[in-house]
């Protein structure tokens, strides 16, 4: 008789029998096709039964996945790389082949998985997943990795295989991601055989980024002064790996802040005229990392008020060829600190006085020439005062110099009029010639400093009949004597109010030399054509 043995038929078992093991093979497949999407591991059946003798065969598809805890991880400045694995076993009892894919779970940040590069390779085993290990050259985004599969790989039954990831993060260019962000990369592995029997295990890991990196100290700190009260600084902006979000300002130290500007200016409105400063800035990120505070720079009190104009500005020729240059002190709001004399419209300064002075004397000067002087005001801060008014000057003759003296408007000199040998000369107003009638010295006399100089107005002409150690000399009656037989009335002061023109005033009594046609006498000054004279270089 034939006999049964646990899903196996024999030659000789009857019909009936043969149809029963047909009908529970039938119903185990479609318990299996019914079990398909369940997923972890599964029954399966063969489909190839005999009429004689044939075997039908229970198998179950299993798979597992795991990540390593290395995979959890943080970036930071100093945690910027890690290496983790994905371990994928068969815990089924048949061969099977595996897959693996990656998907980003809901609420990852696409930004922070763009910036994580990815490099995986396979192992047997995954304890070679180590920081040491080398990995390949070639690397992806972990967002572009969701388009790739690790595998296939085939794996008999109890069989594992591995891939290791070595994920990094470039944490100082991290633009656009906020610190605190995550991205959660889920690794689903599934299990095929034939071409409908499926099992899948999934693991994840969350990878966070915390911003740890403060931004760079500003740099280049400058001051422009705006007013008397306020000035206004400037730095370059600092850069983060994030984003600078906001600067502090600090005077007078950092535990003063006054002010917390968003770009690289502030100004500061709050000072007192004429105090000094200092400031240093620091750059602040969007977690709060805060840069180094930038060198500090001292800001000068902000005086931007010039002194007054310097008044009543005179100068005068004195003796010894010098002019002397006066004016009242200017005024400022906190000092004047000196003076600059300019002359003739130049740009270029004659001389600085030093306040609290306020003369100059210069002793560059020409006789019988015209200058123009004009002072300006300074202040330590550098402010200048509004230009003076103009004075002008004509110097007088040089101490010892040789002239000729021509009356304005005319063609006549002062010269002598001879009457012969021996007899009685005159003075009076020649035709203009050459020659020592036409000669005049002006010998100095002494004066007090600073003072106008006086003169002996002595003629270049001698008579023989006189002692020739003498010489005559012009008196202030307009006549002549022998030098030094009148004592101060041959004391002359020559002043000029016109560029050229001269007048001649007696020492002692104030009155002038005139002309009336040829004659010569002396009156009072009047300013008058008759009074006005040329001096001119002496031609022998």
């Amino acid at each position: 008789m034939p006999h049964k043995q646990e899903g196996r038929t024999t030659p000789g078992t009857p019909q009936h029998i043969r149809r029963i093991w047909r009908a529970i093979a039938a119903v185990g497949l479609c318990l299996t096709m019914l079990l398909g999407g369940v997923g972890g591991s599964l029954a399966l059946w063969n489909d190839a039964v005999t009429t004689d003798a044939g075997t039908i065969r229970a198998g179950t598809t299993g798979a597992t996945a795991a990540v390593t805890s290395s995979m959890t991880h943080t970036y930071r400045d100093a945690q910027r790389v890690t290496t983790s694995s994905v371990d994928v076993a068969n815990t089924g009892d048949v061969t099977a082949q595996f897959e693996t894919r990656v998907t980003l779970q809901a609420g990852s940040s696409a930004p922070l998985a763009n910036a994580i590069q990815v490099s995986t390779w396979a192992v047997r085993n995954v304890a070679d997943c180590t920081a040491a290990a080398e990995a390949p050259p070639s690397s992806t985004t972990l967002a572009a990795l969701t388009s790739t599969a690790l595998g296939p790989v085939q794996l008999d039954a109890g069989a594992s295989y591995g891939y290791c990831l070595r994920t990094t993060m470039d944490v100082s260019q991290a633009t656009g991601i906020p610190s605190g962000a995550t991205v959660t990369p889920v690794f689903t592995t599934t299990a095929t055989v034939g071409a409908t029997w499926t099992a899948t295990a999934a693991a994840n890991a969350t990878q966070t980024f915390l911003d740890d990196i403060a931004p760079t100290t500003p740099a280049g700190l400058s001051s422009t002064k705006l007013s008397n009260t306020s000035t206004r600084l400037n730095w370059t902006a600092s850069s983060d790996n994030v984003g600078v979000t906001r600067y502090q300002v600090s005077r007078d130290g950092t535990s003063t802040i006054i002010g917390t500007p968003t770009t690289p200016s502030f100004t500061d409105t709050t000072i007192v005229a004429g105090t000094s400063h200092t400031y240093q800035v620091r750059a602040r990120d969007a977690v709060g990392n805060w840069s180094q505070w930038s060198p500090a720079i001292k800001v000068a009190g902000a005086d931007l008020t010039p002194p007054s104009q310097p008044q009543n500005v005179k100068a005068t020729a004195t003796s010894g060829g010098n002019v002397t240059i006066t004016f009242t002190a200017s005024t400022d709001n906190i000092a004047v600190t000196a003076y600059t004399i300019y002359r003739n419209g130049q740009t270029q300064p004659l001389a600085t006085v030093t306040a609290p002075g306020t003369t100059y004397s210069d002793p560059t000067v020409q006789q019988l020439s015209t200058y123009t002087y004009t002072v300006t005001a300074h202040d330590a801060a550098g402010n200048v005062s509004p230009m003076s008014s103009s004075a002008t000057v004509y110097t007088p003759p040089s101490v010892g110099s040789i002239l000729t003296i021509k009356a304005a408007g005319t063609t006549n000199c002062l010269t002598w009029k001879l009457r012969g040998h021996g007899g009685v000369h005159s003075l009076e107003m020649g035709t203009c010639g050459t020659g020592a009638l036409f000669g005049w010295t002006f010998a100095g006399v002494a004066t007090g400093a600073g003072q106008p100089q006086d003169y002996n107005i002595v003629s270049k002409y001698s008579d023989p009949t006189i002692n020739a150690a003498d010489w005559y000399a012009l008196e202030q009656n307009g006549n002549y004597k022998v030098l030094g037989t009148g004592g101060s009335q041959f004391i002359w002061n020559v002043t000029s109010t016109t560029a050229g023109i001269y007048q001649l005033q007696t020492k002692s009594d104030k009155k002038c030399l005139q002309t009336n046609g040829s004659s010569i006498t002396t009156a009072t000054c009047n300013g008058s054509t008759s009074q006005q004279f040329i001096l001119t270089p002496y031609t022998p």
